[in-house]
């Protein structure tokens, strides 16, 4: 078992936080580096904690490893929204089943606080094979493919893949199938 846990972000945590995201490659986000201007921005101005979005530390034995930003939560625990998040994990703990660890803990802290959420989604580039992976281990279901959707910073485009889970999926740990053809 890995020990893994999330916590909710506390304003000590921005050092931290900081830390992790200058200190490590983004290959498949958008802006893969950030400034410490753009940081303090963000962080003074709310992006990881306004209404509608939950900010998680991940820490493995007690360290801080990454953060999951949930976003799309609604005004409230009744909302029927349908959130979406970002995963980051450190590029030393990465390929160790610790994304999914971290984001079945995430999953089940929505589930269970938000009884109106039904499902969860996710978008991420066709070449992040290691998401793609996260998700799959997660319940969630392919549902779209976006072709050429995805700025790259580069300048070129990449597909997008889109994802989904279901709370019914969530609950039973299996997978619902997805008639393409219908």
């Amino acid at each position: 078992m890995k020990e893994v846990t999330i916590r909710p972000l506390k304003t000590t945590d921005k050092k931290g936080l900081f830390s992790i995201l200058i200190q490590n490659e983004w290959p498949f986000h958008a802006g893969s580096k950030i400034t410490a201007e753009r940081f303090e921005k963000q962080f003074d101005g709310d992006y990881y904690t306004r209404q509608g979005v939950c900010t998680f530390i991940i820490e493995k034995a007690e360290k801080l490893i990454g953060f999951v930003r949930l976003f799309d939560l609604g005004e409230d625990f009744e909302s029927d929204e349908t959130p979406l998040f970002d995963i980051r994990i450190q590029e030393q703990d990465r390929k160790q089943g610790l994304g999914s660890t971290a984001l079945k803990l995430v999953l089940d802290y929505v589930f269970t606080s938000y009884p109106n959420k039904n499902r969860i989604e996710a978008t991420t580039r066709l070449d992040n094979s290691g998401m793609r992976k996260v998700l799959q281990k997660c319940n969630f279901v392919k549902e779209a493919h976006y072709r050429n959707a995805w700025n790259c910073p580069d300048g070129k485009k990449t597909d997008a893949i889109g994802y989904g889970i279901l709370r019914a999926d969530w609950e039973r740990d299996e997978i619902t199938s997805l008639n393409w053809d219908s």
